[in-house]
């Protein structure tokens, strides 16, 4: 499959987000996976700059969406 771009996964995340409820950065991510089916290869490719294609969620802190 080709990886979506940034502006094609702004549908499910605004999808997530729909509801009002606040969210973490991790089921906002997982929703953008499963809209796109992505494997696992998918998920861990890296861009030229050697960050991650879908960010990753941080592992301190509270990353919370609303």
């Amino acid at each position: 499959m080709t990886m979506p771009t940034w502006d094609q996964t702004l549908r499910p995340i605004l999808r997530e987000l729909a509801d009002g409820r606040m969210k973490d950065a991790r089921s906002i991510r997982a929703a953008v996976i499963a809209a796109f089916a992505m494997t696992v290869d998918e998920q861990n490719e890296m861009l030229k700059s050697g960050q991650p294609r879908i960010a990753q969620p941080r592992r301190m802190g509270t990353d919370r969406f609303a």
